[in-house]
């Protein structure tokens, strides 16, 4: 899994959550062959399980090494990939620093099943559908015909995330001082990716109270 610094170390499951619904967009990664992994991407739809960490609900085409290793019950592991952004060692008030990368991921290991019948792919690639497009654009209003065609040629599945953690490097390890001078700098770039992250730092360490 992911290594991570302990002051960099994220494990509330409520911070874990809201990366995987704000970025669900992941890496699937399995065992190969050879020496290396298998990866695909794939947008994964998070649902809770009472008692459990939850499940991600997602499909792949059938000839994808990833998916067949699901359908052997291989256990896989799901990246998902929140925003990065470069941290100048200028924005510092103290000479004592050095350039470095502000980023945080959340990373799931899992055992996934396939759905291997109809009702059940047809029941997941529908949630994702009205997940992503509501009532604008329905399943059920497609010719029956031409959605059965595409369902032959994917493999719908669900993992159940066995565990999770997370690597949230917002400058947690400087002074309150230096942390808010970065999301300043973050709040008035044009890239996009540090504004996104500006949000988390502050979401994760909120500014203290004025007294």
């Amino acid at each position: 899994m992911l290594h991570i610094p302990a002051h960099f170390s994220e494990t509330r499951p409520d911070a874990l959550r809201a990366v995987i619904e704000a970025y669900p967009f992941a890496w699937l990664i399995a065992p190969g062959e050879g020496p290396l992994p298998n990866l695909s991407p794939a947008p994964l739809l998070y649902q809770p399980v009472p008692g459990g960490l939850g499940k991600l609900i997602g499909h792949l085409a059938v000839t994808n090494p990833v998916a067949i290793a699901i359908g052997r019950g291989t256990p896989v592991a799901a990246l998902f990939l929140g925003p990065h952004a470069y941290v100048s060692v200028q924005w510092y008030q103290h000479a004592r620093n050095v350039p470095t990368w502000n980023h945080l991921e959340v990373a799931c290991t899992c055992q996934g099943r396939l759905l291997e019948t109809e009702i059940e792919t047809y029941a997941a690639i529908d949630r994702l559908v009205r997940h992503y497009e509501g009532d604008a654009w329905r399943l059920a209003d497609q010719p029956e015909g031409y959605i059965r065609g595409l369902m032959k040629g994917i493999w719908a599945f669900e993992l159940t995330i066995l565990a999770w953690e997370g690597h949230f490097k917002l400058s947690q390890n400087k002074p309150d001082t230096e942390r808010e001078r970065i999301v300043a700098q973050y709040h008035a770039s044009p890239d996009t990716q540090a504004n996104a992250l500006a949000h988390w730092m502050v979401r994760h360490h909120p500014p203290p109270t004025q007294g």
